[in-house]
């Protein structure tokens, strides 16, 4: 879909992205060796005209992940639960789950790069908020 996209304003083109990088960025993002923002990033150099082999620009560029353990994600979560009790009451009471994004996002932005996968954070902060779902 991110590909396509970035086709919006020229003509598609199968060779702007060979195949073989394309299925590069797939399987490193599969493997959980980079995380999706930088799978995103390794898309958009591919599409610029980095001729530079995926694996390469990984190397070069550090883009590798090493994401964060189950232990990290909860102290981190418990953290920003701790942090914002009034937060977690409208979560949690008025099932205004939607703002579990916030925390999500505040997950990643107080961690390395790449180290946070949005899903594995949401899951975590369900969990400690006890929540059966996440519709809202």
């Amino acid at each position: 879909m991110k590909l396509g996209g970035l086709f919006k304003d020229q003509a598609w083109s199968s060779t702007q992205v060979p195949a073989n990088e394309l299925a590069s960025i797939v399987a490193h993002l599969q493997r959980k060796a980079i995380a999706s923002r930088t799978a995103k990033k390794l898309l958009l150099m591919k599409f610029e005209g980095d001729e530079r082999p995926v694996e390469q620009i990984i190397v070069d560029e550090d883009f590798a992940s090493e994401p964060l353990s189950r232990p990290e994600y909860i102290a981190l979560a418990q953290t920003l639960i701790h942090e914002k009790p009034d937060m977690v009451k409208d979560i949690v009471e008025k099932k205004q789950t939607k703002k579990i994004k916030w925390f999500v996002g505040q997950m990643m932005a107080r961690s390395p790069e790449s180290s946070v996968e949005p899903d594995t954070a949401e899951q975590v902060l369900v969990e400690l908020l006890e929540l059966a779902e996440t519709k809202g």
